[in-house]
This record gives C-alpha cells, structure tokens and sequence, in this order.
C-alpha cells in the first residue's frame, strides 16, 4: 500500500509539472496574447540630436493581424530617455508589408511608392515638433526583424521636424511585450 500512495504522488506532480510546463509554453507563444517581460533598446543617434540611448524602456511589438499589414514597433517612456541632453519619450516604426522576420528596406519601398513613411515618428518632451521620416525628408535605411519577432536592427536615415533639425538613427531592440495590431 505505501507503494502504492507514492506512484500516486509521483503521478500527480509529474501531472502538475506537465500542466505548469503545458501553460508556460501557451503563455510564450504570443499570438496575439501579451508576453510579460521588459523592453530594451540601444540606439545610437546623430545629427541634430547625437548620442546613446542603452535602457531599458517599454517596447511593444505589434504583430499583423493578416499577412502583408505592417508590423509596429513602439517605444515609449512617460519620463523620457536621455540622449544627447534631449527626452526621448516615443519611437515608433514599422516594417511595412510584414511577411515574416527579414530585413525590410524602407528606403527602397519609399522609392517604388509602395510605401510611404506612415507610422514612423520620433517625439522629445522638450522639442515641440515631432521628427517624421518619409519622401520629403528624401529618407532611407532598413529594418531586420529577427526569427523571434521580439527583436532587430534599425539604420534609419534622414528623421526630419518642422524646425529642419535631422537626426539617424541606429541600433537593436528588444521588445516587452507582443500584441495584435491596435484596433484589431
């Protein structure tokens, strides 16, 4: 008999195991379901606006709902970052036509006129016009979204405000978060 009670106990906690390791796994899928975990990014930017961005910040990666939207990458801090004596408080980007992680050349989709600049800004909390990167800022760069989609690189040239100051920007970036696209 006491054999018998500790099969029974064994059983359960491999059960219990299984099911903790089942619901773990759903959990990591993403989905369209949030993936807890903190954001990063390291971003180097120069022109009007040079140094280092290297924290860790709230990065949300919003995947397509139907292949060929765009992914949306967003970086936000309600404080601001520092870089190069400016507040970086939002970045967002996208790779535009998503199908699958690759790197996606803005720049040269900027040209054919099959896309056009929407969904990427820069905001600083002390300039009042936000950096927009498209055609009339003659933009150009890529995006390489890893096997994961929970992270890349960017190199994208030519961010432009209203006050005609430029900044590049380079870097890697990790995101916290994955969700479906908003308003889907």
């Amino acid at each position: 008999m006491r054999g018998l009670g500790r099969l029974r106990s064994t059983g359960r906690r491999r059960a219990a195991a299984v099911l903790a390791g089942g619901l773990l796994s759903l959990a990591a899928c993403g989905g369209g379901k949030e993936d807890p975990g903190g954001g990063h990014a390291t971003l180097q930017f120069s022109g009007a606006i040079a140094g280092t961005l290297d924290d860790d910040l709230e990065v949300t990666c919003y995947l397509p709902v139907e292949r060929g939207d765009n992914l949306q990458v967003r970086m936000d801090s309600d404080e601001g970052k520092e870089v190069g004596g400016r507040k970086l408080t939002s970045f967002d980007f996208v790779a535009p036509d998503y199908g699958g992680p690759r790197a996606y050349d803005l720049g040269a989709e900027l040209e054919n006129g099959k896309f056009d600049g929407e969904g990427l800004f820069l905001l600083f909390k002390d300039i009042d016009n936000a950096f927009v990167w498209g055609e009339q800022q003659g933009s150009s760069g890529a995006i390489t979204i890893d096997a994961s989609e929970r992270s890349g690189r960017i190199s994208l040239r030519g961010w432009e405000n209203g006050d005609k100051m430029r900044v590049d920007v380079d870097g890697t970036f990790r995101c916290g978060d994955r969700k479906n696209k908003p308003g889907s």
